[in-house]
């Protein structure tokens, strides 16, 4: 089999498919070769799974693993128009023209292909891009991502500890559904899609196993479940009446938080406070106390606690002037002035 690829091109899409991998993934160290109407990229973090088509080639059976650590360093700093590929045998070549690379590798398994799936929605990447990161900047390992779907709206959402968050879209034509997904391929989503910035409008699609993403250039799809434990209750804290709303400057309040995160541990909590015309911002580890306050109106008193680093981690990406304090029954809902993005802080008793 001999094909040719344009050198920017691959480099673009092993960049791409590193993302997908993940930096901790190397005994999954191999991108996958394969042939459907062209010469096909595959790249797996085990979950996540991506399919590239880089362009045309002579046809051959089956999947050709090649590691993904060497073909980037063969193509570090690489300035020629074209990549030549070779596979005979056990034996695969990629040539630039000055250079060679020859390596021998394991017999090509069965392709792997993509499960059928029905369309849920159609979304702009960027939203997917940056609500995806909005929703799991703040998890880690052992934490899903929730996509459900319901009448015109999509929400993604997520937990961790003492913080929920929520991205909202409208939407078209929705079929709908719940899917939860493993933190870690959330990330790779996010960094893959950054590598690939071009903001074309993507398919979400569900099978029951598995949640694709189709884009004009690629294609993805990613491990699940098909359940979001807790949906109603956040689809109700979403519409909600509040009893009363505060309208902060989003930067004076990430400042305090961003204070408070950077001058004590990791695990240390920060306590939203209003008594009287008092919001008060206190957060204390051994004989370190950070505390900050603000004059707002009179009104009902609350107390939150929220770890400091993963609020400040979600703030930075809420993409508003404003940060609207909104107070419900049992929650204070903090949202952007757009009301597309949510953190919901548990209230507690003064």
């Amino acid at each position: 089999m001999n094909a040719s690829i344009p050198t920017s091109s691959l480099i673009h899409w092993i960049r791409f498919s590193n993302k997908i991998m993940g930096s901790s993934e190397y005994s999954l160290g191999n991108v996958f070769l394969s042939y459907k109407d062209g010469l096909v990229l595959r790249a797996t973090d085990g979950c996540l799974t991506s399919w590239i088509r880089l362009g045309k080639s002579e046809p051959f059976q089956g999947e050709i693993p090649l590691p993904l650590k060497i073909i980037r360093g063969f193509l570090t700093g690489e300035k020629s128009l074209y990549i030549d590929l070779k596979f005979q045998g056990d034996m695969v070549e990629l040539q630039n023209g000055n250079e060679t690379l020859r390596m021998k590798i394991s017999q090509p398994e069965p392709r792997q292909r993509m499960l059928p799936y029905r369309q849920v929605s159609t979304l702009q990447q960027r939203e997917i891009r940056s609500g995806i990161d909005f929703v799991t900047a703040h998890q880690e390992e052992g934490d899903f991502l929730r996509i459900s779907t319901s009448s015109d709206t999509l929400l993604f959402w997520g937990q961790s500890h003492t913080i929920t968050t929520v991205c909202s879209y409208k939407v078209d034509n929705t079929l709908k559904m719940c899917f939860s997904i493993p933190y870690a391929s959330c990330r790779h989503i996010v960094k893959a899609l950054e590598i690939h910035n071009i903001n074309e409008k993507m398919i979400l699609g569900i099978s029951k196993e598995k949640l694709s993403l189709i884009h004009p250039d690629f294609a993805m799809e990613v491990c699940g479940e098909p359940q979001c434990p807790g949906i109603q209750e956040v689809r109700k804290a979403v519409i909600s009446e509040a009893y009363e709303t505060l309208s902060f400057s989003a930067r004076e309040f990430s400042n305090y938080v961003s204070r408070a995160a950077s001058v004590t541990p990791r695990d240390t909590t920060i306590s939203i406070v209003r008594r009287g015309k008092i919001l008060r911002f206190y957060s204390s580890k051994g004989s370190l106390q950070y505390t900050a306050q603000i004059d707002v109106p009179h009104g009902k008193p609350f107390r939150a606690e929220v770890s400091a680093h993963r609020l400040r981690t979600a703030l930075s990406r809420m993409r508003s002037k404003y940060v609207l304090f909104e107070v419900l029954g049992d929650s204070l809902r903090l949202k952007n002035t757009k009301g597309t993005r949510f953190i919901f802080l548990n209230l507690l008793s003064l």
